[in-house]
């Protein structure tokens, strides 16, 4: 009898270790508690906390691999340790970062990067408490969300300083911060077991509440498939196995649960749309797991690249290049 073989023009996909010369060396990272991606990058530059004084922060050139970070300038305008950062979609040279201290630094980059110490352009107040997460919308100039440690979520206009919008329904401690692809949607996972969206538009109460998302205690994060109007949520159920569901984004019924592991540390989902690929990276995992999104079931694990180091960060490295999937 003849079997069916999956269709896939990811099937054998493959990745080679990091090479010395595409590495950067000497970085040791910030001490800050917290359940952010710890690293954050755009097409020039990358940007992390780093272990120091005050909370310094690191943004390096990706142009300057194979050697080691050493004498280079830091920002540094926080009185603490900066927990997250990020990068203005619509201006690779604008930063934005959110230390202990509950201040917003938003930063200017030179073309070049860093050659000298600089000061932020602004200094936004307006979290109650420390700043966990920090996002911009993705269609909107200049549009930011936080969250703070006073279970917050807060909409920032970076050109003014104080928040236009704050999101304060949640009663226990936010996990996880997403904006949809359009950016008319944000997201907050909580440990309440809850996912959350929010219209800012509309006001300040969720449109959506997905109760129990997850069985476990342990944090959970999620990430939206867009070009498939569906959402994945990757936590933990009642036995501490690591899990993944997919859920439909207009009922927001669950498609799909598959078991990951049993491993520990919370997993970070990456979704690339180009590809139909979604990257599952663990706190503390030593690989990164890669989903296939199909047509037939999802997901469907194509590869499991290890490496040789505990993972205490991960990003998603902007393209830079079109994506040839859809010519």
């Amino acid at each position: 009898m003849s079997r069916r073989i999956r269709s896939s023009k990811y099937r054998h996909v493959f990745t080679d270790g990091p090479k010395k010369g595409s590495q950067y060396y000497n970085i040791t990272p910030s001490a800050a508690s917290g359940d952010h991606q710890a690293i954050k990058c755009n097409t020039k530059f990358f940007c992390t906390g780093v272990k120091g004084g005050g909370g310094p922060v690191l943004v390096y050139p990706h142009s300057r691999p194979g050697g080691a970070v050493t004498d280079y300038p830091l920002l540094n305008g926080h009185t603490s340790d900066v927990a997250d950062c990020d990068f203005n979609p619509f201006n690779e040279h604008l930063l934005v970062t959110g230390g202990q201290d509950a201040k917003l630094c938003v930063w200017k980059i030179p073309e070049n990067g860093l050659t000298e110490k600089i000061d932020p352009v602004a200094t936004i107040k307006g979290n109650k408490k420390k700043v966990l997460y920090t996002l911009f919308n993705p269609s909107a100039d200049n549009i930011l969300a936080t969250v703070d440690g006073n279970r917050g979520v807060h909409i920032f206009d970076i050109t003014r300083s104080s928040p236009s919008i704050s999101l304060g329904v949640h009663k226990k401690l936010i996990q996880d911060l997403k904006w949809n692809y359009d950016g008319s949607l944000v997201a907050t996972t909580a440990k309440d077991k809850c996912i959350r969206m929010f219209d800012p538009r509309a006001g300040e109460e969720a449109v959506t509440v997905i109760k129990n998302a997850m069985k476990g205690l342990k944090t959970f994060k999620m990430c939206f498939l867009h070009n498939h109007g569906q959402y994945v949520a990757c936590g933990f159920d009642r036995t501490a196995n690591r899990i993944l569901k997919t859920f439909d984004l207009k009922t927001n019924k669950v498609l799909t649960e598959t078991r990951i592991d049993s491993g520990a540390g919370y997993i970070m989902p990456f979704y690339d749309a180009g590809t139909n690929l979604l990257y599952l990276s663990g706190k503390g995992d030593s690989n990164i797991r890669i989903f296939e999104h199909s047509c037939i079931t999802f997901p469907v694990r194509v590869q499991q690249p290890t490496y040789n180091k505990c993972n205490q960060g991960h990003l998603h490295d902007a393209k830079t290049c079109f994506e040839h999937i859809r010519c």
